[in-house]
């Protein structure tokens, strides 16, 4: 286990031990994504993932634990997410593993940012469970407008009821 996943793995558990709930990001870098090419990339997240998620084995409780899908090679501003299909793809892969892991398929939101563009598409997925909006305007001045988070709920949810 990387130093890394060994330190998330011990504040999750501290987490737990204080009763608090837990939002646990994973996803893969654009050279982890890269060694993919040639074969199935899919197959290589897959192992990314598997090792970020493999450093919570053992928990003792799985209830209290939120997985966030977060592509890593994607964030920041300028940077073009993974479409609504590719993304269901990996939700599925990552509630397949917490289910060998800890055997219930834990609820997965997207963690890549929901936003105008966006959220009606991932919203009709039904195994992303929600989503994480941390910006609603990513030109000109950058900001976080309260109407324009209304629209990105609105339209997320629109195939939800």
């Amino acid at each position: 286990m990387s130093a890394t996943n060994f330190l998330l793995a011990k504040s999750v558990r501290c987490a737990f031990e204080r009763g608090l709930k837990v939002t646990y990001c994973v996803g893969e870098t654009a050279e982890e994504r890269a060694n993919g090419r040639g074969g199935d990339v899919f197959e290589q997240v897959r192992a990314v993932l598997a090792t970020q998620l493999e450093a919570l084995s053992g928990i003792a409780a799985p209830d209290k634990l939120l997985i966030g899908y977060e592509p890593r090679w994607a964030i920041g501003p300028g940077k073009t997410p993974p479409g609504a299909e590719e993304i269901g793809e990996i939700v599925s892969i990552i509630k397949e593993l917490c289910t060998k892991l800890f055997g219930v398929p834990l609820p997965v939101i997207y963690g890549g940012g929901l936003k105008e563009e966006n959220a009606e598409a991932i919203g009709t997925l039904k195994n992303v469970d929600g989503g994480l909006i941390a910006l609603t305007k990513f030109t000109g001045q950058i900001a976080f407008d309260p109407a324009e988070l209304e629209k990105i709920v609105e339209l997320f949810m629109k195939h939800r009821k």
